[in-house]
């Protein structure tokens, strides 16, 4: 197990966790022959355990995802960690198999997730005729999903008046939204405003208040999201996806992600805070701005495997072998042997 697994079974065995979980497939979802699934904890960021599932362990490739959720908290239950809330995507079958199996675990989506499907389906509408309008608004209705899951404070009703709410907001009508969110809270705009009544105003109604979409915003995930999994992701895809140690690289990427994930706030010369610019591929040419954090540390054993990967030494099979073993008789073997020294090979 991780150590931050390790940590909370010491000591806060009987407090409840608050997990966040998303899949990771090697390839385009019905075609994938690995995928993995991690867990992390929400309050720490520390990647509690990531679950390697072959495509041929299941009936199919679409419930690769499912099958890594069950092994990961399956695990998690059998060293006595009681899990309170899980924030996930809104796969279908993980919440069928949360609602009807684990009644107890309070599921909530990642608002990342949900505001990236509606972003899609909005630059779709946009192409039909007569709906151009649509797409100057997809980026800010995105937006708005964040805002309301942000500002409601956990109440259900509160963020579904807020989400509806964009549904008149777009046609320059801020009043009247209902009894808990009775106006729109910003200042004088001016934006291109679609028409009411209008098929482009029609075509963001049926997106913005399908009976589906009202009852996932009832659970948006306020507090915590999951892009520390997507950045956990980013370090799985630099120690590489190959089948054969496909295993062994994701416990590496673990490791690192969890010794890395609290780093502090690089400064500059004159101790002022450092922020970059960055371009992100889901903000379609848009910029972020993001803190420069210090740079990256790695463990003895880890540096050591790190760059016998980057270098591609044939030494790295003995390391390989090795970590195969854990991942055939279980995690308690890998960190056994993970302190011993292997200096002795070349």
């Amino acid at each position: 197990m991780t150590s931050g697994l390790k940590q909370l079974c010491r000591g806060e065995t009987g407090t409840p966790l608050r997990l966040g979980g998303d899949a990771r497939c090697c390839s385009s979802r019905h075609t994938t022959k690995y995928g993995s699934y991690s867990l992390m904890d929400m309050n720490t960021g520390v990647v509690l355990t990531t679950r390697l599932v072959e495509c041929n362990e299941v009936q199919s490739s679409a419930a690769v995802e499912l099958e890594g959720l069950k092994q990961g908290i399956r695990f998690l239950e059998q060293h006595g960690l009681t899990i309170a809330e899980l924030i996930t995507d809104r796969h279908m079958q993980v919440c069928k198999w949360v609602r009807t199996e684990k009644p107890d675990i309070r599921q909530r989506f990642d608002v990342w997730h949900v505001s990236k499907g509606i972003f899609k389906k909005l630059v779709a509408v946009a192409k039909k005729p007569g709906c151009a309008s649509v797409g100057l608004w997809a980026q800010s209705i995105s937006n708005h999903l964040c805002w309301t899951a942000a500002t409601s404070g956990g109440d259900a009703d509160m963020a579904v008046q807020k989400w509806t709410s964009v549904a008149r907001h777009v046609c320059n009508i801020h009043e009247g939204h209902g009894d808990m969110f009775p106006r729109c809270e910003h200042g004088q705009m001016n934006r291109q405003w679609v028409e009411n009544g209008s098929r482009a105003q029609k075509e963001i109604q049926a997106v913005v208040l399908s009976s589906r979409l009202l009852a996932d915003v009832r659970q948006l995930s306020p507090p915590e999201q999951t892009s520390y999994l997507q950045s956990f992701h980013n370090v799985v895809c630099f120690f590489g996806n190959a089948p054969v140690c496909c295993a062994c690289r994701l416990i590496l990427a673990a490791l690192h992600f969890n010794e890395n994930m609290a780093n502090e706030q690089a400064r500059k010369q004159d101790r002022a805070q450092r922020w970059k610019v960055s371009y992100p591929k889901f903000k379609k040419g848009g910029a972020v701005v993001r803190p420069v954090k210090d740079s990256h540390t790695y463990g003895e054993f880890n540096s050591l495997v790190c760059n016998k990967i980057s270098k591609g030494k044939s030494c790295m099979n003995h390391y390989l072998e090795l970590i195969c073993v854990s991942a055939t008789y279980g995690s308690q073997y890998f960190f056994s042997f993970w302190e011993y020294d292997f200096d002795f090979y070349p």
